[in-house]
């Protein structure tokens, strides 16, 4: 019975520790990985700072080739924009950071207790 229990006990941590990782409660409703940056702000409201920077990212892209047939996979390098909106919702409350990659929620990091 108690090997059931510490088993139960382990698998409901896990599942909240998933949970924690890909969503988070704001005041105005519950967003997740993958929401857009307007649904972000319409349910948690303005961030208290926000970090933005760009990364270079190897992206390929086919041509048509010549009279053969032939296709040919050209690299180019694309800029990718990412923001970093953090948010203090109190001392009662965890102050998550939401990370964007063009627009689109791709990390939520949970920390500590806010002022």
């Amino acid at each position: 019975m108690k090997r059931i229990s510490v088993m139960s006990l382990a698998l409901v941590c896990i599942l909240l520790a998933h949970g924690l990782a890909h969503g988070f409660s704001c005041r105005g409703g519950f967003v997740s990985v993958g929401a857009m940056q307007e649904e972000v702000l319409r349910k948690c409201g303005e961030p208290q700072d926000v970090q933005t920077w760009v990364e270079d990212a190897l992206n390929e892209q086919f041509l048509p080739g010549n009279l053969s047939g032939n296709i040919y996979l050209v690299p180019r390098v694309v800029q990718i924009r990412f923001e970093r909106w953090n948010y203090n919702l109190g001392p009662n409350r965890f102050m998550p950071s939401f990370v964007f990659r063009e627009g689109v929620l791709i990390r939520i990091i949970q920390g500590g207790y806010g002022r």
